[in-house]
């Protein structure tokens, strides 16, 4: 499906600008960590060569035990 993303977060992480993965990886991190989910803009690299500036809002997926499941978001 167009506009889909089913890679894994070091994928993600890939295409966003050295500048700002820092800044994206504490983002998912904490979201990993806690209960809440995170908001941000960053910049990505499309594999054309194109730069893009996504705000993205995530939310993590739990099993009945609290775990991490999988990080939902949309840009």
């Amino acid at each position: 499906m167009p506009g889909t993303f089913a890679g894994s977060v070091d994928d993600f992480l890939a295409r966003v600008l050295p500048e700002d993965a820092p800044r994206i990886r504490e983002c998912v991190q904490a979201a990993l960590d806690s209960s809440s989910g995170f908001t941000s803009e960053y910049r990505i690299l499309r594999a054309d060569g194109e730069m893009r500036r996504l705000y993205t809002r995530a939310d993590v997926l739990r099993d009945h035990e609290q775990g991490p499941l999988r990080l939902i978001g949309t840009s």
